[in-house]
């Protein structure tokens, strides 16, 4: 079992462990991404990156709490980035917890750096010339060394950690039974005490974060470190910590010694090193950028505060310290043998990637984009990954974009084919208008929508765009019938800033949020001959002024009209532009009304069924076969509209399973075969209504705004009220 490992589940496949792992150990099964023991070098790197916190790390922290509670002798030992991980306890509070915990020593692995560094000394010391060489204090640098630069093993330095070295000191002082529990910020520290053969002396590794889950809620008094004082192995977290403590001469214009952090520059380093062959250089080598910035520090200290607190530190011990005897101290050995343990990973042939790319549809280096989105660089190293069985081949995000668009396009397709958009019918006459969309939405065309009020034609009309090229963009409706002239035209075209009072800002009209798209204009026939004007040079020139402009603007719009005016007549009496009613009347499609088509009122009011006890929470099954006969044979002056308030209101007073006469209007069951006192009745409202509105008009010099506004009605009711009631008041004026 690795060092780190993937909670099942948890990971969401962003691949940014793969983005940031040096060496790619990252293996990804069944959308998780999996570490690979035998690849991974413990850098912990993946670890930092996972916002899912789906990497987790071996914890010894458990067997760590059987040694205290057995009474076992427990040493802890503090790695020199201590003094920036725990802010909250200044080292003498910090030790008096960990013996409250139960520790039995607790040492500094300064203590430990400082007999590396004599080692280092003596070692280059009777070996001068020699090289390369690099530091071995650093455990991922080892594993990468081991790993993937087999023949650079020789350049490591053969002397144990800092950790180990410490680790070595308290058994040979206190004696072997003594259990040694290592605390630092470093995810390679566990692993590296696994080679128990070359790596003996500490038996347990805790990161600060699960050392800290030890400490007791309270600390009583201070204590001192159980350790003689080191000296500059305190800095050994800090870039050339090493160098200073070694006394080697780190001079800038030395090339010889050279400190080399960070996982990119540590990689360029040994590419270069191995390129290079026995130049004599001593590299000092941490995987991260110095130990103050290892993977599992929590602290929130920026790297100057953390080099100021090490510093600190150092600088407060050293006074009054006496260097080291070391007649004093018991003999320590330092010395380590290192060895490859990397297997080659099988290298695919040139066909071979280009097999796995062509999976992708990647047939040139076009299509190769080198996102990075996989977590690989290129595109080839993710074939080679996937060669290597270290990556899924659709991991690749591009490829998945494009197989989504694609499989969107077919689920459009099949809705197109399937789904009317609410145009809901299978008489002769609703299959002549669902041909007719069929055949003119893929065009571009404009198209006239004709049918008294009710027969559906805004369904109509957001069925030729969906069925159309433009259905990707913007569907803009308006009605123009809703709106004065002048507010309609600051509507359709915008208008620029101090166009008129109130123009505060430009604003843009609806030709433009329609660009590239449809505009449906509905109530066509209401459009004064002004407007009717402006909208002809649009739908000539395809351009437009906003209101205020002196530069026309261009707009490429679908246009798509709906009326249920005679606009024949109009144009014969002048109210309508004879050129704008052959630019609109392209195509020409009629919507029936209901009652033209009777045999689509079963399956209509089924449908609405359906909606309003879901709308409602109801539970209808359907209509009783009187309820079903009065819908059949009523007249439907407002159509399928009609049709569907009626449904609703059944649904609502229902109290059954199925719909029956009592639950549909009067005016409809008086249709089906009650008193003809109902139709005299309506028909004497109706009558009283065309009275009281031609009244309003003639009062009012036959001016529709000032009729509504007397009658108490906005404009756009009191128009609906005149189609209602079959009222043109050109017929009057």
């Amino acid at each position: 079992m690795g060092i780190v490992s993937t909670r099942e589940g948890h990971c969401r496949s962003c691949y940014a462990c793969v983005r940031n792992c040096p060496v790619k150990a990252i293996k990804v099964v069944n959308g998780q991404a999996k570490v690979v023991p035998e690849l991974c070098i413990a850098c912990g790197h993946c670890i930092k990156v996972c916002s899912q916190k789906a990497k987790t790390i071996v914890s010894a922290l458990d067997q760590v709490k059987d040694w205290l509670r057995g009474g076992e002798r427990v040493a802890a030992c503090l790695a020199p980035s201590f003094v920036v991980e725990f802010l909250d306890l200044e080292p003498g509070r910090l030790v008096a917890a960990l013996k409250q915990a139960g520790f039995w020593k607790v040492y500094e692995v300064a203590l430990g750096a400082d007999l590396v560094s004599r080692e280092y000394r003596r070692l280059l010391d009777q070996q001068p010339g020699e090289g390369p060489w690099i530091s071995t204090p650093c455990p991922a640098i080892i594993n990468l060394v081991e790993k993937y630069y087999p023949e650079l093993v020789p350049a490591l330095v053969p002397v144990v950690s800092p950790m180990v070295a410490t680790g070595r000191y308290i058994k040979a002082r206190y004696g072997e039974g003594v259990k040694v529990v290592f605390a630092g910020p470093c995810i390679a520290k566990k692993e590296e005490i696994n080679d128990r053969e070359e790596a003996w002396g500490v038996d347990a590794v805790l990161t600060f974060d699960e050392l800290r889950g030890l400490l007791p809620d309270t600390v009583t008094g201070t204590m001192d470190f159980d350790n003689p004082p080191p000296g500059l192995g305190r800095v050994y977290p800090l870039s050339g910590g090493l160098l200073k403590s070694a006394a080697f001469d780190h001079d800038l214009l030395k090339t010889e010694i050279m400190t080399v952090e960070g996982k990119d520059n540590c990689l360029a380093m040994l590419d270069a090193l191995q390129e290079s062959g026995g130049k004599k250089y001593f590299i000092d080598a941490l995987f991260c950028e110095g130990c103050i910035n290892g993977p599992m520090l929590s602290t929130e200290l920026d790297i100057f505060q953390k080099r100021e607190r090490i510093v600190a530190y150092y600088r407060e011990r050293e006074r009054g310290r006496e260097d080291l005897n070391p007649e004093d101290m018991p003999v320590v050995f330092l010395s380590r043998r290192f060895k490859p343990k990397g297997s080659p990973l099988p290298v695919p042939s040139e066909g071979e990637i280009n097999k796995i790319l062509a999976e992708l549809n990647k047939f040139s280096p076009e299509d190769e984009l080198n996102c990075g989105a996989c977590g690989y660089s290129t595109c080839r190293e993710k074939a080679a990954a996937v060669y290597r069985g270290l990556a899924d081949n659709k991991m690749c995000l591009p490829y998945l974009v494009k197989q989504l668009q694609e499989h969107n396009l077919r689920l459009r397709q099949q809705l197109r084919e399937r789904h009317d958009y609410g145009l809901i019918g299978n008489s002769p006459a609703m299959q002549e208008v669902k041909n007719l969309i069929a055949k003119v939405a893929p065009t571009d065309c404009t198209v006239l929508l004709r049918g008294e009020s009710g027969t559906g034609k805004d369904l109509a009309a957001q069925a030729i765009f969906h069925h159309s090229l433009r259905s990707e963009q913007n569907f803009v409706t308006i009605n123009c019938a809703a709106l004065p002239e002048n507010l309609l035209e600051s509507e359709l075209f915008g208008y620029v800033k101090g166009a008129f009072t109130g123009a505060t800002q430009a604003k843009k009209g609806l030709f433009e949020e329609a660009h590239r798209g449809t505009l449906f204009l509905d109530e066509i026939g209401d459009l004064s001959p002004s407007l009717q004007g402006k909208l002809l040079r649009v739908l000539q020139q395809g351009e437009f002024f906003r209101i205020g402009d002196t530069q026309p603007r261009q707009v490429d719009v679908r246009i798509i009209a709906a009326t249920n005016q005679d606009l024949e007549r109009m144009v014969e009496e002048k109210r309508f532009r004879m050129d704008l009613f052959y630019r609109l009347n392209v195509v020409s499609i009629v919507l029936p009304p209901l009652r033209e088509k009777r045999e689509d009122i079963p399956l209509l009011a089924r449908h609405f069924l359906e909606k309003f006890n879901q709308k409602h929470g109801k539970r209808c099954t359907g209509f009783s076969p009187e309820a079903m006969a009065i819908l059949e044979q009523a007249p439907w002056p407002g159509n399928v509209r009609q049709l569907e308030n009626v449904v609703e209101r059944a649904v609502i007073l229902c109290e059954g399973e199925l719909v029956t006469p009592k639950d549909l209007p009067p005016s409809l069951t008086g249709a089906a075969g009650e008193p003809a006192g109902v139709f005299s009745y309506r028909q004497a409202v109706r009558d009283y209504e065309r009275k009281l509105v031609l009244d309003a008009l003639k009062a009012h010099g036959w001016v529709q705004a000032r009729a509504a506004k007397a009658l108490g009605m906005n404009r756009s009711t009191f128009h609906e009220m005149l189609k209602r009631l079959d009222i043109n008041v050109q017929d009057y004026c």
